[in-house]
């Protein structure tokens, strides 16, 4: 990613982070909302990007108002999803898939 659109990104996370300010429930409530804010957002492009944007955003929320975590449970998730991405076989079977219920964070973007 360049420099430009690092720096997007950063604003939108600032920008999605603020708008979830002040909303109270569970970590599947504020990200549904990061979420439905970031998908047809025009600063940033890519869907995926997009996604990205959205959970950085609420893991900043999360960290900010001492909300750890939630923001240690999106991060495990997150963790999940890149090893299976990477294929990497021995990192896969090592995964602690028991830490947390899974939210479905993948699951969720694509029901928006």
């Amino acid at each position: 990613m360049s420099n430009r659109m690092d720096n997007l990104v950063a604003i939108a996370i600032i920008e999605i982070a603020h708008k979830i300010s002040g909303h109270d429930g569970s970590v599947e409530s504020l990200l549904r909302l990061a979420m439905t804010e970031m998908k047809d957002h025009w600063l940033v492009a890519s869907d995926s990007e997009r996604f990205a944007t959205a959970v950085a955003a609420i893991i900043h929320h999360c960290n900010i108002n001492g909300l750890t975590a939630y923001a240690d449970r999106i991060m495990w998730e997150i963790n999940i999803l890149n090893t299976i991405s990477s294929g990497d076989a021995e990192k896969i079977v090592a995964l602690e898939i028991d830490k947390y219920k899974p939210i479905g964070l993948l699951g969720l973007w694509r029901s928006l």
